[in-house]
This record gives C-alpha cells, structure tokens and sequence, in this order.
C-alpha cells in the first residue's frame, strides 16, 4: 500500500476518532480525496437504489384506468376511451428506470455535500469572516463520513426489505401538503442520525477552517443545515 493510500486511511481514522484533531490537518489539496469519499458515498446509494428498485411493486393499473383519481379521466388519457390497461411489463419498466436510479445516487450524493457546504460557506463568511473556500469543502466532505454507514446499512437493508415493507417506509411520516409538515418531512430526512452526525462533524470543520469558537461554528453550521431543510421543501434537492 502507498504513502499515500496510507495517509488517507489515517485522514479518516482522525477525523472519525478525534475530530478536533483530524481536521486541522486536513488541507486544500485533501479536496481530491474528499471527492473520492462523495463519490463512494454516491455509487451505494446508487446501488441501493437499484435493488431497492427491483423489490418496488408498480401499481400500473392506477396509472391508466379511468376514474377520478386517474390520470385521464373517463377512460383513462391513455386508454382512447377504453377500460383496459395497456400491457407495459413491470420488469420493462424497472430496467427502463434502473439508469436513472444509478445516475441519481451519484447525484444526490453530490447534491447533499455540495448545497449545505454552501450554505456553511456563506453563512460563515456572514458570522465569521474570510475562509478558504477549497479547504472548506474538502473539510465537509470528511464530515460526510457518516453518510458513508448509512449508504452502507441501505445496501445491506435493500436485499432483506419485503416489497410491502418498502411501499410503507415510502409513506410520508407527515401525509400532508402544508408548508409546515413539509418542512417537517424534510427535517426528519436531513436531521436523521447519520444527518446529525454530520452536522457534528461539520461544526469541528467549521471552527478549524475559521479558528472560530465552537460555539460560534455550531452557529454558523445549524444555520446553514436549517436553509438547506428550507431549501428541500421548495426545490426538488
């Protein structure tokens, strides 16, 4: 194994160990590395959501009968009046989404790192002063670690799950189109354990990027994980 294959094993084992002390060492040129552990944490969610994918039961029937909660009305918008359902096999349907799954992990990914260390960054440069920015983000993508576990949990909870199991966790804890239990939602969904974990983390980065106090780096790192709640229930993020 390389020095430096090495030296990034010891990045992570500090950080996750003693974060006071694993951060400080972190540099700008530790951005590199950071991306690799994004996009780690991208390829199993991707891989989650694939075989969460295969065990998800599509109810196509609802999609394309009639009726007042079908999609076109009397007859259906895709039956031309008809009462049948089109044949379109589920399996198809699967393989057809299963790109666009792979792809959105790896986005999603990046789209959970990315906004909410921007957010950090403006927010810090508001409360605080001037940062580096590089050394900011690479600093937000060690604090991502957790998210490296619960990918990892995902993939081992995807090939036990029952497909009925899966259609109930997919029902919105707060059933509601209001902004308020949609902020609720959105909270519960970044505000979960690993999400908590990485606000912590986050705070140790922020206080070594802008030798700021914890407190005032708890501050800044709250506030920018409270927009980014805000941020989800206006914007599909």
């Amino acid at each position: 194994m390389s020095e430096t294959k090495r030296s990034f094993r010891e990045q992570i084992f500090r950080v996750l160990r003693s974060p006071s002390v694993g951060f400080p060492q972190i540099e700008e040129d530790d951005l590199r590395k950071g991306i690799i552990i994004i996009i780690i944490i991208g390829l199993l969610s991707s891989w989650a959501g694939v075989v969460y994918l295969s065990k998800t039961e599509f109810d196509l029937s609802s999609m394309f009968q009639g009726g007042p909660s079908g999609m076109g009305g009397r007859g259906g918008f895709f039956s031309g009046g008809s009462q049948s359902t089109p044949e379109i096999d589920p399996d198809v349907l699967r393989r057809t989404m299963t790109p666009f799954i792979a792809i959105g992990g790896i986005v999603g990914a990046f789209t959970r790192w990315l906004i909410p260390s921007v957010l950090v960054l403006i927010t810090a440069k508001i409360l605080i002063g001037d940062g580096s920015t590089k050394r900011m983000l690479a600093m937000t993508a060690f604090a991502s670690l957790p998210q490296l576990a619960q990918q990892l949990l995902r993939v081992a909870d995807a090939y036990t799950i029952s497909s009925v199991d899966l259609t109930a966790l997919r029902t919105p804890i707060f059933p509601s189109t209001g902004l308020v239990l949609k902020a609720l939602n959105q909270g519960i969904k970044v505000f979960n354990v690993f999400g908590v974990l990485t606000l912590a983390l986050t705070v140790y980065a922020v206080s070594a990027n802008y030798g700021s106090p914890k407190r005032r780096a708890l501050t800044v790192s709250v506030t920018a994980y409270l927009a980014y709640v805000l941020l989800k229930v206006f914007l599909p993020i």
